[in-house]
This record gives C-alpha cells, structure tokens and sequence, in this order.
C-alpha cells in the first residue's frame, strides 16, 4: 500500500501558486503538522503497515527536514490523531494505535522549547473518550 510523501508545499499568496519545497523520503499519511513560527512539526502517521511516534521538523526557511529527538515518555505510534499547539506545547489527542477496534483517549504533550514529552495535567471532567480522524480548532 503506498502513502503520502513528506514533500512539502508552499503556497505562494501573491502569485497564487503552489511550489515543492522539499522531502526527505519517507511516505506517510494521517499524521499530524503543526505549524509553529518559521517550522512544521509533523508526528506520526501510517505508512500501511506501521504507525509512527517520530517527530519530524521542517524548517520553512531554510527549506530543509530534520528528525526531532524528543525526550521525557514518548506516547505510542498513532496516526489519525490530531495535535494542536498552545501555551508552549503541542497538544495531541487520539488517534488510532493500530491494533484492536478502538482509537485512543489519551491526550500528550510535546513541549516545543526542550523537545520533551510531558503527560498534561488530568483536567477536570470527563474528556471526549477514544477519538480517531476528528478535529480540533
């Protein structure tokens, strides 16, 4: 089963066209880019066979990939999930962990500055349970 490229895209806003920025090979779909200043961070996915937990980082200026090592317990390999940034960390909820019926529920946080894997606070309430190929704004 094939997959989707990590080859980028840029929209230029004043022309109205879009241009390859780059690739660093590896074929993925339904991972997660966040987009934080002037980099993408792009976790996880699912080649066909594997879910992913690596962290790859596209610098936009610079027009180059790089693989983040994150420190601290990485969550397991999903794709499907979503990952949202605030307060500093990459929030990311769910996903499909590639076994059994059932997506996740667990909600993981990258802190940006440091690389690190964090377990966020358990807030208050009941949460949306396991989630898979939803949305958060």
């Amino acid at each position: 089963m094939g997959g989707v490229s990590l080859k980028t895209f840029c929209l230029m806003e004043r022309v109205l066209e879009w241009t390859a920025r780059g690739s660093d090979g590896s074929k993925i779909k339904n991972h997660s880019a966040t987009v934080i200043g002037h980099h993408m961070y792009v976790f996880g996915g699912y080649d066909g066979q594997n879910n992913y937990n690596k962290i790859h980082i596209f610098d936009c200026q610079a027009n180059r990939w790089h693989f983040g090592l994150a420190e601290g317990d990485h969550p397991s390999g999903r794709n499907g999930h979503t990952a949202t940034y605030a307060h500093g960390h990459i929030f990311m909820l769910g996903g499909w962990l590639g076994c059994g019926p059932f997506a996740a529920s667990e909600l993981m946080a990258l802190r940006v500055d440091g690389l690190t894997w964090v377990k966020p606070l358990i807030p208050e309430g009941e949460g949306p349970g396991p989630c898979n190929m939803h949305t958060v704004s």
